[in-house]
């Protein structure tokens, strides 16, 4: 249901407590649909000193506007008549709330850009971490490269020792063979 403007009154007492016209007053102020208001209240708050009484408007839907008791009243049609020069009031609550809800998105806001600079860190090490597996990886097809050409090396150098030993072991037999017969 769309809302529409309603005048009103802000009220508020010199003191605590104070009673008229069947509402009870304080020094905060207290906002009253015109319409909720009998035409002798509406007379009794205006005419009395003790209270301090602001001209305001109300939201209020269709519904909450046809409960009012007074409505159609001639002081609710004459303050409608000057609806469009009063100051809409916010209540009290509300405007704790929204104060409540703008300090809220400002926290989340800062959350959210907490969590974007956290992510771009982490995408950053990803980045960085991948940099050095990879760099690992290109070590390790080194290592690994250079380990065969060893093992190569090693199955020459063993081939060519055995064929020394192998020649050794065959010329040491001639030469005891040799210096056997001499003696």
């Amino acid at each position: 249901m769309s809302k529409h403007t309603h005048p009103a009154i802000h009220v508020a007492a010199t003191r605590e407590n104070f009673r008229r016209a069947g509402h009870v007053f304080g020094t905060q102020p207290k906002t009253i649909a015109l319409g909720a208001l009998h035409p002798d209240a509406h007379a009794a708050i205006l005419a009395d000193k003790s209270l301090v009484v602001v001209n305001t408007a109300v939201y209020l839907d269709e519904a909450e506007t046809a409960a009012l008791p007074h409505r159609d009243a001639p002081h609710v049609m004459h303050a409608a008549a000057r609806l469009d020069s009063l100051p809409v009031s916010v209540d009290e609550d509300h405007a704790k709330r929204a104060m409540a809800l703008a300090d809220i998105e400002a926290e989340l806001k800062q959350r959210s850009d907490a969590l974007d600079e956290r992510e771009a860190n982490v995408e950053g090490a990803e980045l960085a971490l991948n940099e050095r597996k990879a760099a690992v990886e290109r070590a390790q097809a080194d290592l690994e490269t250079q380990r065969a050409a060893f093992d190569q090396e090693r199955a020459a150098f063993d081939q060519e020792r055995a064929a020394f030993e192998a020649a050794r072991h065959v010329g040491a037999e001639s030469v005891s063979q040799n210096g056997s017969k001499k003696r």
